[in-house]
């Protein structure tokens, strides 16, 4: 095997901790994510998984980094499909809701009270995203795309909260994702629209309708 192959498959194998990880830590909390649960669940040896991570602490702050690094990634993606604001906006949402799906339980919540300094860390990349995200909404408003009479750092701190609430009314066990897109999120980067955004935001909608018919 070569060399470029090796380090494909450390890659690949890195990424399947991360995200089975995070389902455990999230559904489990800190305490109950025991490193020989996750080793069984990848079939691999926890000799393996500390050849990855130190320790069960060092791979929580890789989860919650990777979490992050995944949200960024998302919107580079999003602002690469088309130089129509709305499309990207529309495109942003569709893939946070359906690759953040996993929900965070309470008890990952009230474990991370024990990890003071690792909460601290997280919250400083999250202001640096929220930063950002909030900057490429008001270049929303520059292009005419979004009205300019919302305080825009209030509607994305509020977003991932409505989210969440999507996720743990379950909601999305009932009807498919789609729907639940179409009839939750859409509805709601509506109001944030102008007459311009509102229109390309319903001619971005209609085309990515009509691209799923295709592919069924």
């Amino acid at each position: 095997m070569s060399r470029e192959n090796r380090k494909a498959e450390k890659e690949e194998l890195r990424e399947r901790i991360l995200n089975v990880s995070t389902r455990l830590f999230f559904s489990r909390g800190i305490r109950q994510m025991k490193m020989n649960d996750l080793a069984s669940e990848l079939s691999v040896s926890k000799k393996t998984l500390y050849e990855f991570f130190a320790d069960k602490r060092a791979l929580l702050i890789e989860v919650l980094r990777h979490q992050g690094k995944k949200a960024s990634k998302v919107r580079e993606e999003a602002m690469s499909v088309s130089d129509n604001f709305m499309v990207q906006l529309l495109h942003y949402y569709r893939k946070v809701f359906c690759e953040f799906g996993e929900p965070v339980g309470v008890q990952f919540k009230e474990d991370m009270q024990r990890y003071p300094e690792i909460k601290e860390l997280v919250e400083q990349e999250k202001e640096e995203y929220m930063k950002s995200l909030v900057a490429w909404f008001h270049e929303g408003v520059a292009k005419g795309a979004l009205r300019d009479d919302v305080d825009y750092e209030i509607y994305c701190r509020w977003s991932p909260f409505q989210l969440f609430s999507v996720i743990v009314s379950g909601i999305v066990t009932r009807y498919r994702i789609e729907e639940v897109y179409q009839s939750i999120f859409y509805v709601q980067l509506r109001g944030i629209a102008t007459e311009q955004g509102l229109k390309d935001a319903d001619e971005a909608v209609k085309q990515y309708r009509e691209s799923l018919k295709k592919k069924q």
